[in-house]
């Protein structure tokens, strides 16, 4: 929790969508846990849900919620903006 809110999420998306688009990699996917507070995170990033789905870990049955950029342009001209 001590490293939560500190920006160290939004500097590790970012960095990876760099990554993407000096690969020419043009969308992607991504999955999280449905009970992920921050996952509105990638909603606001233009992340649109396009499923979900059950995993086990420990034991345990969590939903992960699937989020789809069907075109990464537009978070590296967000990204731009700032």
């Amino acid at each position: 929790k001590e490293f939560q809110r500190n920006g160290i999420g939004k500097q590790l998306f970012e960095a990876v969508i760099s990554e993407f688009s000096k690969c020419k990699v043009s969308s992607m996917i991504l999955w999280t846990l449905e009970e992920n507070p921050s996952r509105y995170f990638y909603e606001f990033m233009g992340g649109r849900i396009f499923g979900n789905r059950i995993i086990e870990r420990g034991g345990k049955k969590l939903r992960q919620i699937g989020y789809v950029w069907d075109d990464i342009a537009g978070i590296v001209r967000k990204m731009q903006r700032r």
